[in-house]
């Protein structure tokens, strides 16, 4: 069972909590109601893709997972796990391929997309495509790995973003003199 503890670690990240895991109201998305507090993922790199995964059935779902990465054997074979992840995964790819976003002006900051070299979901032109959406700055870094990058990559991929927000926070410490 560690693979599984792994697995929902992976899946349910700390990076992906930046979006709310939970609907903050009742929605309806290409008619399925999502009601406020129905759990989501909400993979913002992914968003406004067309597609018909969420409509799939569960062995439809569970391949899907196994082609972004592979997700671990004995997580999808526990029916309790299996329903938990799928839950959730579904409601994610339910946002992301019906959400249209209404048309706006370039945000003024700036926007930086993470991603991986080997991310059968976010090559590089979709990935320089986000460069639209601000008049700021704009910046693709790219990590080894695939759709998962993030679990092996964590170290650099936090390094990557303090650096952006405060250069000072990823310069190497100075120690700080004694005291008399």
């Amino acid at each position: 069972m560690p693979a599984a503890v792994e697995e929902l670690l992976r899946i349910l990240s700390v990076a992906d909590s930046i979006p709310l895991r939970v609907a903050a109201a009742d929605i309806n998305l290409d008619g399925t109601r999502i009601q406020a507090g129905d759990g989501i993922i909400a993979l913002l790199a992914a968003a406004d893709h067309d597609g018909e995964v969420h409509r799939r059935d569960d062995d439809g779902l569970c391949a899907e997972l196994n082609r972004l990465g592979g997700t671990h054997d004995e997580v999808l074979a526990d029916p309790e796990l299996r329903r938990a992840v799928l839950g959730y995964v579904r409601n994610d790819y339910r946002l992301i391929e019906t959400y249209r976003p209404a048309p706006a002006a370039p945000l003024d900051c700036p926007v930086m997309v993470l991603r991986g070299d080997a991310d059968p979901e976010l090559d590089d032109g979709q990935a320089y495509s986000w460069g639209q959406l601000t008049s700021g700055r704009f910046d693709v870094r790219t990590f080894p790995g695939d759709h998962f990058y993030l679990v092996p990559q964590r170290r650099a991929v936090i390094s990557a973003i303090l650096s952006k927000l405060d250069p000072v926070l990823t310069r190497t410490p100075v120690a700080w003199p004694s005291m008399p």
